[in-house]
């Protein structure tokens, strides 16, 4: 998962929820622009080992040290621990680049203004955007481009995602940014992800965040709960929150969440598949586990939580035993599909055939939602909306006792 980082824009697609066309290249302005006093971020978008395109359609300038420097367009590389601009080596290992509209970084568009600093070899780039525009290019595609009937989960994502930027800026400083720019954070795809549905939610958010006791929450989400959120210490090795404890997720019409594809789900494995599968992640999980596991004889999980999750799934083998704990599970039982993604969920159980020698014959996983299952459900929040809940009151189902706070009460 601290593997380098590129550029994300092809993620985007896996990230949406509700497919579209796609959007203009880029508005040239924004009604979200930062205003007196407002928060800055900086979103580390790309550690390139190549060259780094910037460009703008009007007023572009590169700063460096004492200098300016105006042109449509500059190319930067790395050249022994400095910049190079255009081909020539500088003396600089760090510049920035501004215009008065957005900033394109090797084809994609930003607003605010972008970085680039020499690193170890590499250029790194990072957007530096106030937290209106930041959460623009975040809540499309985090929760998907949705209708003004949806808007109600919109506008909770959108404070949820100003939540987790307000209470992890500066988490990642040592790294030269506050927020990476994938889901090790929140996906963020600048000017391309923006919608107007988002944006009017933004807008209508401006400044709240979610706090309990004074004090920005751990904003978590996640895709689909399959019914059940789950406690976060149920799913990684953490402490218990009270606002982040496992709720059923739904009403007397329904669970919320069922409109998702992911809500039910099946994965089958051969044996041989299995034992693939497991040869090339389980020792990744678990320290002792050998590289080569044999022949899978046995897999279950014989521990849930309140949630219905898997604490622990313990796989038996011709050549050992091993346990795989919590959310981790789904890094080491991948998906049996071309590319092996990560298990949708731990919100599972387990069927095993075996044959008349009490050999393994195919392994059945049935699961519900897809996600960590901690925090807000994104497709919940959907469902929800859908039935006239507001906001507010989708934020505060998902984080138990806390408030929603304009960030000037909050300082």
């Amino acid at each position: 998962m601290r593997e380098r980082f590129g550029f994300i824009a092809s993620a985007l697609a896996a990230f949406l929820f509700v497919g579209c066309p796609a959007p203009p290249r880029y508005a040239p302005t924004s009604r979200l622009a930062p205003r007196p006093g407002e928060l800055p971020v900086r979103i580390g978008l790309a550690e390139a080992t190549g060259s780094v395109r910037i460009e703008a359609d009007q007023g572009l300038r590169l700063v460096a040290g004492e200098t300016v420097r105006l042109a449509p367009s500059f190319a930067l590389s790395p050249s022994r621990g400095h910049i190079a601009v255009n081909g020539a080596r500088t003396p600089h290992k760090r510049v920035t680049c501004f215009a008065s509209t957005p900033l394109s970084c090797n084809g994609v568009p930003y607003r605010g203004q972008l970085e680039v600093s020499a690193v170890e070899g590499a250029l790194r780039v990072v957007n530096i955007v106030g937290l209106e525009e930041y959460l623009a290019g975040v809540v499309p595609a985090e929760i998907g481009r949705l209708s003004t009937r949806e808007i109600e989960a919109v506008k909770a994502q959108a404070i949820a995602a100003r939540t987790y930027t307000v209470a992890n800026r500066g988490r990642r400083r040592a790294q030269g940014f506050d927020l990476y720019a994938d889901v090790r954070d929140q996906v963020y795809m600048g000017v391309r992800g923006e919608h107007t549905v988002a944006t009017r939610a933004i807008e209508q958010t401006r400044g709240q965040i979610v706090t309990y006791r004074g004090e920005p929450i751990q904003a978590f989400f996640h895709s689909t709960c399959g019914g059940f959120t789950a406690s976060i210490e149920d799913v990684w090795n953490a402490d218990p929150l009270p606002y982040l404890k496992g709720v059923p997720d739904r009403d007397s019409h329904g669970f919320h969440c069922e409109t998702s594809r992911h809500f039910r789900w099946s994965e089958e494995y051969s044996p041989g598949v299995l034992r693939t599968i497991l040869s090339e992640n389980l020792f990744r999980e678990v320290p002792n586990a050998p590289r080569k596991i044999g022949t899978v004889r046995k897999i279950e999980a014989p521990e849930r939580s309140s949630s219905g999750r898997v604490r622990y799934l313990k796989v038996e083998t011709n050549r050992g035993h091993w346990r795989v704990s919590k959310d981790r599970i789904r890094w080491a039982l991948r998906r049996p599909v071309d590319g092996n993604p990560i298990l949708r969920s731990t919100y599972i159980r387990i069927f095993s055939e075996y044959d008349a020698h009490g050999s393994l014959q195919r392994v059945v996983i049935s699961g519900a939602g897809n996600g960590h299952g901690v925090g807000m459900c994104q497709w919940g929040a959907i469902g929800m909306a859908r039935k006239g809940y507001p906001a507010e009151q989708i934020l505060k189902h998902y984080y138990r006792g806390v408030t929603i706070t304009s960030m000037r009460m909050a300082d």
